[in-house]
């Protein structure tokens, strides 16, 4: 149970301060450029509403009540979504694991050849800036790589061990930040890598094949992952994808398989993009309790209540009596006000 706690010092509800701080709009208190810095001068010149001191642990309850509901109500939302995502990833991996009697199982050397890319020589101003796409393994995130944050030039492509890919290709990061590792994406333009994405460029019997195994690749993330060797950084690499199982179905099958693996697609999208404006308008709501409680209106006013400007006078007026404590010639710690 949380208690209420008072500063009679302020004449303030703790709580109440801490909400109203939380929600103050800062524009033209906090300075700065890359990094916004409140100073200890600009925050003592925030203008603080105050009510009544029994008010304020009133609008603190109802506020705390509206937000604890509005917050189950988020976490169930967050909690549906989340299963929602898991529901269609096993799903998918049961759809790709599958294997019958007329299955047959390939590596994906057996499919593809298997290269990487490379990083040319920074030092090489002429070798950058160029019109040649230069992927990197972050933009592996994506479903399909449609441009590049960078660009090499024709002169680094013959210089180099770049190799220009074609559209179709597919890409899989070997290595890079956080949960980039074992992303699988699909070249849409003809570009060149670098040497943390594996292209996978489908032999022309299996070209047909490439939305299934790329389906396959995704669903198998999580397996892919735990294939990295190394110590403090575990990558994968070109010998440990030309690896990897792929379970094919018949040709004739496997256009119902992807039309069913499409569908958990779009549902699952179709329920995230709910949840998103489900929570969007929880944000919004959250806002709005709090502007409102701060301008009056969440809940009536009582007249009889004592005016906040009363109680802080009649504080001051009592400190000011207090006689001041004698010096002595060793300093003591300050006595620190009572908090009910």
């Amino acid at each position: 149970m949380n208690k209420k706690v008072t500063n009679l010092n302020t004449g303030s509800c703790n709580r109440y301060l801490f909400y109203f701080l939380n929600n103050f709009d800062y524009h033209g208190y906090a300075t700065g450029t890359t990094r916004l810095k409140l100073t200890k001068s600009a925050m003592s010149e925030i203008p603080v509403k105050l009510p009544p001191l029994v008010e304020q642990h009133r609008i603190v309850a109802a506020l705390e009540d509206h937000l604890s509901r509005l917050d189950v109500g988020a976490r169930l939302v967050e909690n549906a979504q989340d299963r929602g995502h898991a529901l269609r990833r096993s799903s998918i991996t049961e759809l790709t694991n599958r294997v019958e009697d007329d299955w047959v199982v390939l590596t994906i050397g057996d499919m593809a050849s298997v290269t990487s890319g490379a990083t040319p020589l920074r030092s090489r101003c002429d070798y950058y800036n160029g019109s040649i796409p230069w992927v990197t393994s972050t933009l592996l995130n994506r479903a399909f790589v449609d441009d590049a944050e960078q660009h090499v030039t024709e002169k680094a492509l013959k210089e180099s061990s770049l190799k220009l890919l074609k559209p179709g290709t597919l890409l899989l990061a070997m290595y890079g930040e956080g949960q980039t590792r074992g992303r699988c994406s699909e070249l849409r333009i003809a570009a060149t890598t670098n040497q943390a994405c594996a292209a996978i460029s489908l032999n022309d019997e299996y070209e047909d094949r490439r939305p299934w195994i790329k389906l396959s690749l995704e669903a198998m993330y999580e397996q892919n992952r735990k294939l990295a060797v190394g110590g403090v950084q575990p990558n994968l690499n070109l010998s440990l994808i030309r690896k990897i199982r792929i379970n094919l179905p018949p040709a004739e099958k496997q256009d119902d398989l992807l039309v069913e693996a499409e569908a958990l697609r779009t549902s699952t999208v179709r329920v995230a993009s709910e949840s998103s404006m489900v929570l969007a308008r929880a944000a919004q709501l959250r806002r709005l309790l709090l502007t409102e409680a701060f301008a009056g209106r969440l809940l009536p006013q009582d007249s009889n209540d004592e005016p906040a400007s009363v109680l802080l006078e009649r504080n001051r007026a009592e400190r000011a009596e207090q006689p001041k404590a004698k010096r002595t010639r060793r300093a003591t710690p300050p006595i620190q006000e009572t908090l009910l």
